[in-house]
Formats: structure tokens, sequence, C-alpha cells
């Protein structure tokens, strides 16, 4: 379409009232290379365009959209055995982009999701040094995929075996064990148990009515690091006491 601008050529149309004959004409003279489909009379409703030219068009938007994706999943670096095992144990765990991030800075090594997606997607070659990429506040030791996937063994070796246990079982049978830890019986199980680790007792009764995980499994981490404290105090308590 050769029209410059379609919302301008609009405006130039006469108001209502014109008849449908010099409407159309005068609707061809301003897009001359645009099949017009009407209604029932030009005054009905505003011109569009050919129905196979909105298909086409909407189908390459579609195909170009497809390409990009598919380039980002398969860059150069997508086959480094390094970043399929990232990803593997990305997948295995159920972990997202931003459930890896949170879980590195952990252990000082600060990245973006977007960064790290980058490097999920094959976008850093191993032999990349620039100082710049992604590195924020940290000096890069050998090179940044190897740099990560050393941080990534880190995570690995600590966090393994916790989320198995975390993810073997569903959400409801998750949390009937902290209450079962925790001597927690009656009353208002979700108020009790928020007090004790900090999470509101909305979202702790969404959780066990749903049947559904929180949304970062750094939250998981916490719950269970925070009973586990609770629980020694109550030991300490206990002993002094007797």
């Amino acid at each position: 379409m050769k029209t410059k601008n379609h919302a301008t050529a609009l405006k130039k149309l006469p108001n209502p009232g014109f008849k449908p004959g010099t409407a159309r004409k005068q609707l061809q003279e301003i897009f001359p290379d645009m099949e017009l489909l009407f209604y029932k009379t030009a005054l009905d409703k505003p011109p569009i365009l050919n129905k196979a030219e909105m298909v086409l068009s909407q189908a390459t938007e579609l195909r170009k959209r497809a390409d990009r994706i598919d380039a980002a999943r398969h860059g150069v670096a997508s086959s480094d055995p390094r970043i399929r095992e990232i990803r593997r144990f990305k997948s295995t765990y159920r972990l997202t982009s931003n459930n890896l991030v949170e879980l590195l800075a952990l252990q000082g090594f600060e990245i973006s999701r977007t960064s790290l997606s980058a490097y999920l997607q094959g976008n850093v070659k191993g032999t990349d040094v620039r100082l710049g990429f992604s590195a924020v506040g940290r000096i890069v030791e050998v090179d940044h995929v190897t740099d990560l996937y050393s941080e990534f063994k880190k995570l690995e070796a600590r966090y393994s075996p916790v989320f198995k246990k975390l993810l073997s079982t569903d959400m409801r049978s998750l949390m009937q064990s902290w209450y079962l830890k925790l001597d927690i019986v009656s009353g208002s199980k979700e108020r009790q148990l928020a007090k004790i680790i900090g999470v509101d007792f909305t979202s702790l009764f969404k959780w066990y009515q749903k049947n559904e995980f929180p949304m970062s499994i750094k939250t998981l981490l916490s719950i269970t690091e925070k009973i586990q404290k609770h629980l020694a105090s109550q030991s300490t308590l206990t002993t002094r006491s007797i």
C-alpha cells in the first residue's frame, strides 16, 4: 500500500452526507492500490484492507517473530555441553530463569534474567571475555560461560538434594509435613504457620487449596530454613527449662 498514512488520508474524506458514488470514487483516488470492501454502502462502515492482504501481512509478521525466537533458541553456543547441562537442571527441577538468578545471587554471582537467558539460548560464546557483558560488579575469572558453569556446579551440589526432596511431592502434602513437624494440629493452621515462617496466611491458604507451589522455589527454601531454625530454638528452650 503506497499511501503514507492511513489515518491522515481518512481525514481528507468529506463529512457524512455525500453521495455513495462520489465517496467510492474519492476513496479509490486516495487508496489507488487497495481494493475497497464495503458492507452495504460506503457510509455504513469505514473501508478495510482486502482480507487476503490482511492474512498475508499477519502471516509474514508471525513468521518473522518465529524466526527471531528460533534464532534465539539456536545460538552459536546452544550445543555447548555446559549450557545444555544448566538447561537440563533448570528443566528437571522446574526452575524459572528468575529462580536461577535468585539462587546464583545467594552465592554472590550477580546476573540479570535477560543476560542469563542469553546464555541459556546459546547466544554467548565461551570465548567471550568482554568485561562489560552481563558482569555486574564482578571480575571475569576465565570467560563468561566458564564462570557461570562453575557457579552453577556449586549451586547444583548445594541444592539438588533439597530440590529433589521438595519437589518429590505435591504442595499440599509438603504443607502437611510442616504442620506435623511443628505440631500444628488444630485451629487455623495457616495462621499459626504464617507466624513462624513469615508468609501471609492467605498465600498459604491458596497454596493448600490449589495444591500448587509458590512461583519461586527460593520461597520453599526460605520456609524450610525458618522451620528448622524454629525447631532448633524450641529444642534449646526445652533443654534450658529441664
